[in-house]
């Protein structure tokens, strides 16, 4: 980073957190410190980003990941044919579900628990079972415990998954995909036409950033 500072490479650095504790800020002070010709650009969640209004009653309650996430997918599909809105699917350690309409305006919005926290809320207070043990990702073959969690937490995923893709399907939403679990989900929408997106969070965030919408 040190080079590309001095070359001119980089010019301004973006950051977001849900968290903005004591470890953040300093990082932020580390890189001010230490690069004092750097711009730091902090987002926060607010009230809307541009063309996308939250619809939390207190928006700075609302994770500032999945606000970059909402405004990412906007800009990604806004401009499609027939547009009526968008679903963003951000599966990561828990789920968001959103859901956007024409305008921009968040209409809808679930949190529910993705699958390692799942396995931990049945495996993590059962020491004897939890003890050494990784998570395996599949459905079949259920020989013991371990391999019956594993089976219901993805089966429970799966169709938590499908009934959110089946509504937007029969809204005619534009349907947009991140997080660290969305390859699971590859297999179930291989015939639908949907958006799989891996750096959701951070397109937004460049988007924030450049377009100076707070």
């Amino acid at each position: 980073m040190s080079s590309l500072c001095l070359d001119g490479g980089i010019d301004q650095v973006q950051l977001a957190a849900v968290r903005q504790g004591r470890e953040f800020n300093a990082l932020v002070e580390d890189i001010s410190t230490t690069y004092p010709e750097l711009d730091i650009y902090q987002a926060a969640a607010a009230e809307r980003f541009g063309p996308v209004r939250f619809a939390y009653e207190n928006p700075e309650t609302q994770g500032v990941d999945r606000c970059l996430a909402m405004l990412a997918a906007y800009s990604l599909v806004s401009e499609c044919d027939r547009f009526v809105g968008v679903m963003v699917i951000d599966a990561g350690s828990a789920v968001t579900v959103d859901v956007l309409n024409e305008s921009g305006e968040q209409v809808e919005g679930y949190i529910l628990p993705g699958l390692e926290m799942m396995r931990e809320a049945l495996l993590g207070k059962t020491s004897k079972i939890a003890d050494g043990y990784r998570f395996k990702q599949r459905v079949v073959g259920a020989l013991s415990t371990r391999e019956c969690v594993d089976r219901g937490v993805m089966r429970a995923f799966i169709e938590s998954m499908r009934g959110f893709v089946g509504s937007a399907k029969a809204a005619g939403l534009d349907l947009v995909i991140t997080g660290g679990d969305a390859s699971n989900l590859k297999d179930l929408l291989a015939s639908e036409d949907c958006y799989f997106v891996g750096d959701l969070v951070l397109d937004g965030l460049f988007i924030l950033a450049t377009k100076g919408w707070v």
